[in-house]
């Protein structure tokens, strides 16, 4: 692969992506099982501590969507398309699109199985996730926004606060920066609706096909 995309740089990307689905389970878990199991203070503290590592953590999902931006911006990749002659040239970019095109889905989807179970938790809670969509996506775009163009880690919430708060208010104060951001929000939105229907899908044909098989060995028997 190309010097900007090291393999090493390629799973670190890739860890921290996935890190945000387990998050997103435990959070769930936490959330719904251990309601009445533990004092409810002490259940509400480690509610919102788990809420905001995962919020931070959730962006580097995004992250990955993002990735595609190399193969029409990084001047290495655009030489080698506008270089591109012989067939062999040519499947090499093709194997690269792929790859970015690829990369960029796994985002997509841990993206959604991030959200899928703190979506359904808040249901259980008697909590509708339509209220709370709007200012969600919003942020979790702003988070994008510093990973991607300011270059800001998750962990610089806890270890350098002040900045992420400079950087988010110099982003608001920016009409176009504001603007692409609220974009870029709606297609989160819509991308976990998209992803969200697909895993729905699964589980109906699945679960359909579990019932049926688990329906004809009891004839069986």
């Amino acid at each position: 692969m190309h010097s900007l995309q090291s393999p090493s740089w390629l799973l670190w990307n890739l860890f921290l992506a996935v890190s945000s689905v387990p998050i997103g389970y435990l959070l769930s878990w936490w959330g719904a099982d251990m309601y009445r199991k533990v004092n409810k203070l002490v259940w509400f503290l480690i509610l919102i501590i788990l809420a905001l590592v995962w919020m931070a953590f959730l962006p580097n999902s995004c992250y990955l969507i993002t990735e595609w931006r190399h193969l029409f911006f990084d001047r290495t990749l655009l030489q080698m398309r506008i270089g591109a002659v012989s067939g062999m040239d040519q499947l090499s970019v093709a194997r690269i699109g792929l790859f970015f095109l690829l990369y960029s889905l796994i985002g997509v989807f841990l993206f959604g199985a991030s959200i899928r179970p703190v979506d359904r938790m808040l249901r259980v809670r008697g909590v509708h996730p339509g209220l709370l969509a709007i200012p969600f996506f919003f942020f979790i775009s702003l988070g994008v926004y510093l990973g991607l163009i300011v270059r800001l880690n998750s962990w610089k919430i806890v270890t350098s606060p002040m900045i992420v708060v400079h950087d988010s208010q110099r982003a608001l104060e920016s009409n176009t920066l504001l603007k692409v951001i609220a974009i870029f929000a709606v297609l989160l939105s819509v991308l976990y609706e998209c992803v969200d229907i697909f895993f729905i899908g699964l589980n109906v044909k699945f679960g359909h096909s579990a019932s049926n098989g688990a329906s004809a060995r009891k004839k069986r028997n």
